[in-house]
């Protein structure tokens, strides 16, 4: 299937998000390999536009990057289809394009450590700035590469086929308690290489050769 970018697409509902999705990503903050998809979930003010500024209150202290390839779905899949197949799992997507997973990294390490949830640290209003949407690619999916350069510098590089669980499994685990709706997003996992952004920061996301973004950091 082309990867073209469309005009219309659903508004962005809730956002999944799958954690510790790359074995690289999980060995360098010394987090165990997980055996399932570890989800979280981020609402819909989370989103904003990848290709304007990112706009991050210098309150919140030291703030990573996640680049993630990120997923929309068009159609809902329900937690009650007990025989779901494949084919409808990647029938109800529409879109594929880049995003970031904005971390407030040191509330979340004490957060963590006190074994409490991960909200104030990963769901703040913009937390998950996303790129324009194209169409989903079915067959060649687990080919789409993905990289993040801040300053010219090259921190992240990311392959879909090196995720642990793939895109049927993560959504089997979601749907396994929850519904997916309509303008549902799940954000895939995040490569090794995350970091902090500093005010002033230049930012160059690109999804294969189809989409490259450009844009800039500034601490409030």
């Amino acid at each position: 299937m082309t990867m073209t970018v469309q005009n219309e697409w659903p508004s962005v509902n809730r956002i999944f998000c799958i954690g510790r999705n790359f074995q690289n990503h999980a060995q360098e903050l010394n987090n165990t390999v997980p055996e399932e998809p570890v989800v979280f979930m981020k609402p819909a003010s989370a989103w904003v536009d990848l290709r304007a500024p990112l706009l991050i209150p210098k309150a919140f202290g030291e703030v990573h990057h996640e680049l993630e390839l990120a997923l929309l779905f068009g159609n809902p899949i329900s937690r009650t289809n007990e025989s779901l197949k494949d084919e409808e799992i990647e029938s109800a997507i529409v879109g594929v394009s880049i995003g970031l997973d904005l971390t407030r990294r040191g509330l979340q390490s004490i957060l963590k450590s006190k074994g409490l949830p991960w909200e104030a640290a990963k769901a703040f209003d913009g937390s998950c700035p996303i790129g324009p949407w194209l169409n989903y690619p079915f067959k060649t999916f687990k080919n789409l590469t993905f990289s993040l350069f801040v300053n010219t510098q090259h921190r992240q590089q990311g392959i879909a086929k090196d995720m642990i669980f793939t895109v049927t499994e993560q959504v089997r685990s979601i749907v396994s308690w929850c519904d997916i709706k309509k303008g549902d997003v799940l954000m895939t996992g995040t490569p090794a290489g995350v970091g902090a952004l500093m005010d002033g920061d230049k930012i160059v996301a690109s999804l294969d050769d189809k989409l490259k973004i450009e844009t800039w950091v500034k601490r409030l």
